[in-house]
């Protein structure tokens, strides 16, 4: 049996480069099946077919093909030790890219990647292929995040971003791709909270922002990731739902990356640091009373620098300037 199968790999993969997609695919989802050594052997063959199929197949084609012969492998290889999860990863990942509808919840995958989220490594690769994965399947608009925070979702991407918040050797990759799932959620959760506004469904609102309030705790990280692009909004956006609820916003050290951030020669960006700091101390005036009186008055100088230099934003740099100097 041995040489049996050992003489099938070697003729597999000498042949299924030059097998059109449509029948290769088939065959090493089939292969994917198989136990023991073998199995990685026939992984990394689906994962070179998919590089080639992405390119070559319709979409629907696509879809059709994987969803019957390798995606109901695929859960079992993300439980299963290195190097399968990031080879299974590399199989999904392209297929997300030309399908978001592709269906990964119906097989169990997406419930195997938050099982998969809690012990992983922040400094390891399968922890940025498993954020773009995440990060293809939560902007899907066929997305059923009300599903997501019943597998905690929520929850265990709050806990991975405060540990690559630590991490010495997060690559921007990472980063990038933890803000992106990170504002997925927190668009989704102003959506529900936006709609029990409209439709004066108060209890709905409440209860959106009770089961996500694990999100403030990312507000000192996204801080330390100010200066990437995506950073400034996800902070916004957590500020406006919860406020000045996150009580360490105007330490010095916050503090200077937020004066920092006044200095940018975008107007966006520092508008949506004033936004930041306008709601927290709207919301918290007992922030004002943790600062320093030097802190208070580095950040006064750079909002006077803001209206000086960013006429357009001067109304919002004057009022959070009043704000900032209402007596303690």
């Amino acid at each position: 049996v041995e040489d049996t199968l050992s003489t099938l790999f070697s003729l597999s993969e000498i042949c299924l480069p030059h097998v059109s997609c449509d029948q290769a695919v088939p065959v090493v989802g089939h292969l994917c099946l198989c136990q023991g050594d073998y199995r990685g052997v026939a992984v990394q063959l689906c994962v070179r077919t998919t590089e080639r199929a992405v390119h070559v197949l319709e979409p629907a084609q696509l879809c059709t093909l994987y969803t019957q012969h390798v995606l109901p492998v695929i859960q079992e290889l993300l439980l299963e030790t290195p190097p399968l999860p990031t080879l299974a990863l590399r199989i999904v990942l392209p297929l997300l890219s030309v399908i978001p509808e592709l269906p990964l919840e119906e097989h169990g995958i997406v419930t195997a990647l938050v099982e998969l989220m809690k012990d992983v490594d922040p400094e390891e690769g399968i922890c940025l292929l498993m954020l773009e994965t995440l990060g293809c399947f939560m902007t899907a608009p066929t997305v059923d995040f009300s599903w997501l925070y019943t597998l905690g979702l929520h929850e265990q991407l709050s806990l991975l971003v405060l540990k690559l918040g630590v991490s010495p050797n997060t690559g921007e990759g990472t980063v990038l791709a933890a803000i992106r799932c990170l504002s997925a959620l927190l668009n989704y959760v102003m959506s529900v909270v936006k709609k029990a506004l409209q439709t004066q469904t108060k209890s709905a609102g409440e209860e959106i922002l009770r089961s996500s309030q694990c999100v403030v705790n990312t507000c000192g990280v996204l801080l330390v990731w100010y200066h990437y692009t995506s950073a400034p909004s996800a902070l916004l956006s957590i500020t406006q739902l919860y406020g000045g609820q996150y009580k360490d916003f105007l330490t010095p050290y916050n503090v200077d990356i937020l004066v920092e951030s006044l200095k940018d020669k975008d107007d966006s960006r520092v508008k949506t640091t004033l936004k930041i700091l306008k709601r927290i101390v709207s919301t918290d005036p007992d922030l004002l009373k943790s600062m320093i009186a030097s802190t208070r008055e580095q950040l006064n100088k750079a909002i006077l620098a803001v209206k000086s230099t960013s006429p357009t934003l001067v109304p919002l740099s004057e009022e959070v300037s009043k704000l900032l100097q209402k007596p303690v």
